[in-house]
């Protein structure tokens, strides 16, 4: 298992109006695409699924199904 999280940055439209948007997610591989080795300040691409943590847990993870490097 990888366990990681990645932040987020951008600029939105929201009812008219520009909001700067921040935020980090914990990120979860599992098998194969845990062998993905990245170094913190790496820029990636990450596709998956959130869910939660866990039953008894409200806060969301993103599971990995995909990491991409870019460059």
């Amino acid at each position: 298992m990888l366990a990681f999280k990645i932040g987020h940055a951008s600029e939105q439209n929201e009812a008219g109006a520009k909001r700067q948007v921040q935020c980090e997610v914990p990120v979860m591989a599992i098998g194969e695409i845990a062998k993905s080795r990245f170094k913190s300040g790496d820029t990636v691409s990450v596709d998956g699924f959130l869910s939660r943590r866990s039953l008894n847990s409200p806060q969301l993870v993103l599971h990995a199904n995909n990491i991409e490097l870019i460059e």
